[in-house]
């Protein structure tokens, strides 16, 4: 098995990624054989099994807290309400490999993205958290939280559930609250030139606590990985 750990600032590009791997060997590792909407491309497939297999393994041990983001131009994460407006062809093909990676346990998300958003039929178990009193139910939902002691103690309980890595897809309210306590181990951000209308991320926090460790930009859509500063 091949190990990519990228660890300076740089461009990673999908063609360096994609020799590592065989494509059978890449269409196995993200399920895209059996999954007619996920026919993504070698260099996408390539970056899942890098990310998943190395990129945030290297090191660990223990289950990993991975976020992915779409962000615009000014900074907002949502337009109308949701994320799709904002989403490229190149962002999804790459939201895909993240999602469909091997290492992917559950999905974790807000309770407003999972209203929002088009979950009911997700890959991986669905956590959606929620400070919510009344009991609450979203379309796939395999666990809603509830009231939590803490954000920490409740990722410790999802660490302790899932044995592989949980990836929260947002939205930007709960990743601030896991950027605040250092809960995110790598975090994945697509920035695209379009501009939308709210839930902007917190720039200032994102840097305080995480550190740019590789960009690649395809079309007008650029592609950041950020590790845990204090890793």
């Amino acid at each position: 098995m091949c190990a990519l750990v990228e660890r300076k600032p740089g461009v990673v590009t999908g063609a360096r990624l994609t020799r590592l791997l065989l494509p059978a060997q890449l269409q196995s590792a993200c399920g895209a054989e059996n999954s007619p909407e996920n026919r993504l491309s070698k260099p996408a497939l390539a970056y899942c099994w890098a990310m998943s297999d190395t990129a945030i393994s290297a090191g660990a041990t223990g289950p990993m807290t991975v976020a992915s983001l779409v962000v615009a131009s000014n900074g907002a994460t949502s337009i109308m309400g949701g994320s799709r407006g904002l989403r490229t062809p190149e962002d999804r093909e790459r939201f895909l490999a993240l999602r469909n990676g091997p290492d992917i346990a559950a999905i974790l998300v807000g309770g407003a993205s999972a209203a929002t958003e088009p979950y009911r039929s997700a890959p991986h178990p669905l956590i959606v958290f929620s400070r919510s009193h009344e009991p609450t139910t979203f379309p796939g939902a395999t666990m809603v939280s509830g009231p939590v002691p803490s954000i920490p103690e409740f990722i410790a309980q999802l660490r302790r559930k899932f044995a592989n890595t949980i990836l929260c897809e947002g939205g930007v309210e709960l990743i601030h609250l896991l950027l605040v306590d250092e809960l995110i181990d790598s975090f994945f951000i697509s920035r695209v030139a379009a501009t939308g209308d709210g839930h902007f991320l917190d720039e200032n926090l994102l840097r305080s606590k995480m550190t740019l460790v590789s960009t690649e930009t395809i079309n007008q859509t650029t592609f950041e990985r950020y590790e845990r500063a204090s890793r």
